[in-house]
């Protein structure tokens, strides 16, 4: 529909050729906004709702024209009265209905996860059909999308709505493609993504790139327990936080860009699990590790847990080795790209020792009292 120029009408100055002219203009301007995704009965009332044609918003980008539907056939309440909620997709524009629970004092039903509330239904006892009277419009401004917060378990490819801002996604499936939609105009916008299966999935973006910290433009993979922020500055995604093996040294292949340090603020170390009891004397162990890289970092570790040596439990020391507490002993600690361990020295048992808190003398770690573990990075 073509638009015009609004003019205040004013029917004590304004001649009726003026006044008319007016009316006419300012209805062509409002008329895409007034009846923008409009909710009301059939001309012949039945028990479907009519939605009016609507444009849906798309920043950085011209509106999908969306054409005039029907929600499908309802059914009345049986016993008590219900509240049904006629929404739209926030990508698709599929006008569906959300179904309430028959109640004595009828409450809103949830609204999908994507969709935009349009207009309540207050559906009553045996009735025949929807009439203008019975519905509620809901429609706030459709010139800025909602946002949501909560859980979005996603498991097939898709693009992300601007609905789904502010929630924690989490994916799931084989040969899974996640979108993120145009940063261009969404400054502000901020996605969180978690692995939540042992499969891969993809992260894009709909236009431009996603920029890690360091200037790098790439997209990404991620699988079980790996956490990724994202937020829009207008053009393009930055990552803003990640947690969890997202980063390979060295441009090393993998499921991140090479080259990533702690300096880029999102290299996490991860530990491994406490093992009981410390290693016995002249006895190296060997761990399992799942970075799936070689870690350029490694460190054992020992973790109280019965109180000694001036030590609470859950303190946490980096231990040495030690013979008859008077020669002192390096511990050699190891990685590959599966594993992590240590080795004391063999020729001369050594024991798992460390200083007594707050003081210069060494004592050997009672094995009992103590777990080891390493940390990687």
């Amino acid at each position: 529909m073509p638009t015009s120029t609004f003019a205040q009408p004013n029917f004590t100055v304004d001649d009726p050729t003026t006044y008319r002219t007016k009316l006419d203009g300012n209805s062509m301007v409002g008329a895409n906004i007034i009846d923008n995704f409009a909710v009301h009965a059939q001309a012949t009332p039945n028990m479907t709702a009519a939605v009016d044609a609507g444009r849906l918003p798309v920043l950085g980008a011209v509106p999908a024209v969306i054409a005039a539907q029907n929600t499908a056939t309802l059914v009345a309440p049986v016993t008590y009265p219900r509240n049904d909620i006629v929404y739209v997709d926030g990508i698709s524009g599929a006008v569906g209905v959300a179904a309430g629970v028959g109640n004595a004092t009828p409450v809103d039903p949830a609204i999908p996860s994507g969709k935009i509330a349009l207009a309540r239904l207050a559906m009553t006892v045996g009735m025949s059909s929807i009439a203008n009277s019975i519905i509620t419009d809901l429609r706030g401004s459709l010139l800025a999308a909602p946002v949501s917060a909560g859980v979005v378990a996603l498991a097939t490819s898709t693009t992300l709505t601007l609905a789904q801002s502010g929630s924690l996604c989490s994916l799931t499936g084989t040969g899974v493609t996640i979108t993120l939609p145009t940063p261009l105009g969404n400054s502000g916008i901020s996605y969180r993504l978690l692995g939540s299966d042992a499969n891969t999935q993809t992260i894009t973006s709909a236009a431009n790139a996603i920029i890690w910290p360091d200037g790098t433009a790439a997209n990404y993979t991620i699988t079980n327990n790996q956490l990724i922020e994202v937020e829009s500055d207008g053009t393009n995604w930055r990552v803003i936080g990640a947690a969890g093996k997202l980063f390979v040294e060295g441009g090393a292949t993998g499921n991140m860009p090479g080259n990533k340090t702690q300096a880029d603020g999102l290299y996490v170390p991860v530990r491994t699990a406490n093992v009981t009891p410390l290693p016995a004397a002249g006895v190296g162990v060997t761990v399992t590790h799942t970075l799936g890289y070689l870690p350029t970092l490694y460190q054992f570790e020992a973790v109280c847990l019965a109180a000694e040596y001036g030590y609470s439990i859950g303190d946490v020391v980096h231990p040495f080795a030690s013979y008859s507490n008077t020669g002192l002993v390096p511990i050699s600690t190891w990685a590959s790209t599966t594993q992590v361990g240590i080795n004391t020295d063999a020729t001369n048992p050594s024991l798992i020792s460390a200083y007594v808190k707050n003081s210069g003398l060494p004592t050997t770690l009672t094995a009992a009292n103590w777990a080891y573990r390493f940390v990687l990075r």
